[in-house]
């Protein structure tokens, strides 16, 4: 993503301590705050009367320094953009600024060859910490952990290494290969980073041993997201990039947008959040109300995601991938919760938490089920032994009440096992077909007496009291069903298909009772609301849509504005979106119908694309040549 706004080169660009925001300084004279979600500018510009070099937040956020060409230092209010007072002491350009960890004083390096430290609490000038250095100052940065500070000059290429309240002697010097315009250290405080001749470079600064090139491009400024996970960079005097900070990859990591398919969706307890699984190895978190993304891409998987679950406290994500690992988040945070979990020996296709959140249930391609305790705070315990089957596995749930998980496979057949630890607990085998089917999902019935999962067009459902293999009852559809999942009450059951429909089914009547639209491809996920309000859905064609079932369900008829008020409800034959009676009602660029921006659903995609009904009515149907102007 590039950020646009500056007017002149920008000289400086830094994360805020929640990683919320992203401030960047300006020869313009201006200091822009940016939403790391958005890219919008969350303040009006901040202005001085001299050019910017340097800018600094305080630990907690609340101010923002800035250093300027005039030898200045500006302290700011970053709830109004206010200036709350101008340091003067510096008789040439202060090029680095750094607040201590503890947030009390503020240091200033400056071309004048000192270092001058300022109290923040009484808004005067405190001491100068360093004169008559051996060079230009140009950068400056604090660990931490209060455990050292770092100043970086221009003339011997080299970065001093002090206590972090400037006394005794230089506890490291590093040796750079060009001026040190920068200098940050890593969140954990034990890695410095430095400009290089090919890159920006990693250094043990207690031992001054080089550690690695970590970005394959000379950039002027560096910035580390709080989580450690991110890196902004300032790239051709006026682009603002954001990075993967484990990543060796020239390409910039965009912040709130993905690539490929969406393979699973889930939702947080308090209906606020939805995860996703990606095609392309990363996690979204977004807000289902706006469809915005509530942090960048959650990175780490070096495979396709394929499952997402949100633990039943609400506390974490947990995603499982082709790469054989899980992986955990914080879904307050966006940051990685501990090391991946490994045991499977193939490709993880789904996960379950128990009712009670104790356990965590994933099922592989190398045809187990195994256990894993992830809760926060609760003493550790020894997970049940993993469930064997004798094919490979793609689909897990348990029921609602704990006591019994199921796994589909890949030839058709659903395996159910009982919970408890008994020895001689036996597995109870349903499905089969007269040829092999993927079983792409399985789901209880809310009192846990039935079991249904996806089998080609149909819907099958099996009674579990009895543990016997014959289909109880079904449903049949026109097209293959990928996923069916039973509402939070039990009285529905809704579907997707391979063509992108989603049906909604009623299981006293067994009929079905509305067919909705819009995915331009197959559906891999889709699930009921606890409030039964709303659907929640994922494509192959990389799009979410949360729905308003009150709005998209009611029929074009009763809305009165015309067969094109509700898209939800219009089908597609190839570009044309289709009536309930077959008539062709408008034609759109097949590219362009998976992005329909529709009423009644919150669309997160890459790109939106709006069709808007004048209050005139749509010329539709026969009515289109009133669209004509002789």
């Amino acid at each position: 993503m590039t950020l646009v706004g500056h007017e002149s080169e920008i000289t400086s660009v830094l994360y805020s301590p929640d990683g919320h925001f992203l401030a960047s300084g300006s020869k313009d004279g201006s200091i822009r705050f940016w939403e790391t979600r958005t890219g919008r500018e969350a303040l009006s510009p901040m202005r001085s009367d001299s050019e910017i070099t340097s800018i600094a937040f305080s630990p907690d956020g609340k101010l923002i320094a800035s250093g300027t060409k005039a030898g200045h230092v500006n302290l700011w209010d970053t709830l109004n953009g206010q200036m709350l007072a101008v340091f003067e002491g510096h008789t040439d350009s202060v090029e680095a600024v750094a607040f201590h960890p503890e947030g009390n004083i503020l240091a200033s390096g400056s071309r004048d060859r000192t270092v001058r430290r300022w109290d923040v609490r009484t808004l005067e000038p405190k001491d100068v910490a360093f004169a008559d250095l051996k060079g230009l100052v140009i950068s400056l940065a604090f660990a931490s952990d209060c455990s050292a500070v770092a100043v970086g000059f221009v003339a011997t290429q080299e970065v001093r290494v002090w206590n972090a309240d400037f006394e005794g002697a230089v506890i490291a010097v590093i040796k750079t290969s060009t001026p040190a315009t920068s200098v940050a250290f890593s969140p954990d405080g034990l890695c410095l980073l430095t400009p290089g001749r090919n890159g920006m470079i990693s250094w043990n600064w207690r031992s001054g041993e080089q550690l690695s090139t970590v970005f394959p491009a000379l950039s002027k400024t560096i910035s580390h997201s709080p989580d450690g996970l991110y890196t902004a960079t300032i790239f051709d005097n006026s682009n603002i990039c954001i990075r993967n900070a484990q990543s060796l990859h020239d390409s910039a990591q965009s912040l709130h947008t993905h690539s490929g398919g969406v393979n699973a969706v889930a939702l947080s307890v308090d209906g606020w959040t939805i995860a996703s699984a990606f095609g392309d190895g990363t996690v979204g978190l977004w807000n289902a109300r706006s469809g915005e993304a509530v942090f960048p891409p959650l990175l780490g998987h070096s495979g396709a995601v394929n499952s997402v679950v949100v633990s039943p406290d609400g506390r974490l994500v947990v995603s499982a991938s082709a790469d054989n690992t899980i992986r955990i988040w914080d879904i307050a945070t966006g940051a990685a919760v501990g090391e991946p979990l490994r045991g499977h020996s193939g490709s993880i296709n789904a996960l379950a938490f128990s009712p009670d959140g104790m356990w965590l249930a994933s099922a592989a391609l190398d045809k187990s089920v195994r256990f894993w305790h992830i809760s926060l705070g609760a003493p550790s315990a020894e997970p049940p032994k993993p469930l064997l089957a004798p094919y490979e596995l793609h689909s897990l749930a348990y029921s609602q009440e704990g006591s019994l998980i199921a796994a589909g496979d890949d030839v058709g057949y659903i395996w159910i096992w009982p919970t408890t630890q008994d020895e001689g607990r036996e597995r109870i085998r349903v499905g089969g077909s007269w040829r092999t089917v993927c079983v792409r999902s399985v789901s209880f019935s809310p009192d846990g007496n039935f079991i249904v999962g996806a089998f080609e067009s149909r819907i099958r459902a099996w009674d579990v009291r009895k543990q016997e293999s014959q289909v109880a009852w079904q449903l049949e559809g026109d097209s293959e069903v990928l996923t069916a999942q039973f509402s939070p009450s039990g009285q529905h059951i809704v579907s997707g298909a391979d063509d992108g429909s989603i049906c909604i089914w009623d299981v006293k009547t067994k009929a079905m009772q509305h067919i909705l639209h819009t995915h331009g491809d197959s559906i891999r996920s889709v699930f009921m609301t606890a409030d039964h309000l709303r659907l929640v859905s994922c494509s192959e064609d990389g799009t979410i849509r949360v729905w308003n079932l009150t709005e998209v369900t009611l029929p074009a008829s009763q809305s009165g504005r015309g067969p094109l008020s509700n898209l939800a409800l219009v089908h597609r034959k190839g570009g044309w979106l289709v009536g309930a009676s077959d008539e062709l009602l408008l034609w759109v660029p097949e590219h362009y119908i998976s992005n329909l921006d529709i009423n009644g659903t919150t669309l997160i995609a890459k790109h939106k694309v709006f069709l808007t009904i004048s209050d005139g009515g749509s010329c539709d149907g026969t009515n289109w040549t009133k669209c004509w102007r002789g």
